[in-house]
């Protein structure tokens, strides 16, 4: 039995025969997420060996392919994880590897969508990971700085509090008084709920504490800040 998963579609006369009946938009998107000397999927596996040892993320995107391709108007379209792996595994291997790759695959590809448990690939772009790439030209310190300058202009919008503080650098940047007030962290503080001494925690201590002189309304103030 032939596996989608093992149908080269590197080679030109399998590819010209598979993309026949298909509009010509798709040979561009074969090249680059799903299989070719420079595709994404065989990038992805050279640089994953565990993956790369079954050509998992290239055998995804071929089963992918062949499952998705021809039904683009469908209702229903694509495929779910277990017809992925159902369409790739062979005895002796692991479908968790098929796994692995998939999801790889769903967080790199330009051409691939994911939807409610189903994947399939598109001519088109797809809206987030065309926002990935655009987001990545931008250099760093430019986005930081565009993030203060928004926040700076949010913070004239005081709502319920009597004070708005935008990116303090320093506990002297909030003043101590008996007034509820916001002070919102910059983008040099993120914050994760699993780290106990991230970077906006280390700064709101700091705050709280007015370094070491201590603060008398420390319970006025509420920190927001991005994950």
């Amino acid at each position: 039995m032939i596996l989608p998963a093992n149908v080269p579609l590197d080679a030109v006369a399998v590819q010209s025969e598979l993309t026949r009946y298909l509009p010509p938009t798709w040979s561009p998107v074969i090249e680059k997420d799903i299989d070719g000397s420079h595709s994404l999927p065989l990038r992805i596996d050279r640089e994953n060996p565990m993956l790369g040892r079954y050509s998992a993320c290239r055998r995804v995107a071929r089963t992918l392919y062949l499952g998705s391709a021809p039904m683009q108007d469908a209702a229903n379209k694509g495929l779910d994880d277990r017809q992925v792996k159902f369409g790739c595994v062979q005895p002796g291997e692991t479908s968790g590897t098929f796994g692995d790759a998939l999801r790889k695959l769903a967080d790199q590809a330009t051409y691939l969508y994911v939807n409610e448990g189903r994947y399939w690939y598109s001519t088109q772009p797809s809206v987030n990971r065309m926002a990935e790439e655009r987001a990545e030209r931008f250099h760093p310190e430019d986005v930081t700085e565009e993030i203060r300058r928004r926040l700076l202009e949010e913070a004239k919008q005081r709502g319920d509090f009597s004070k708005v503080h935008p990116c303090p650098a320093s506990y002297n940047e909030v003043v101590d008084e008996p007034e509820a007030k916001l002070v919102i962290l910059g983008p040099d503080s993120p914050h994760s709920a699993k780290d106990t001494d991230s970077p906006a925690r280390q700064l709101a201590a700091e705050i709280l504490n007015r370094g070491a002189a201590g603060r008398n309304c420390g319970n006025m103030l509420v920190f927001s800040c991005r994950r």
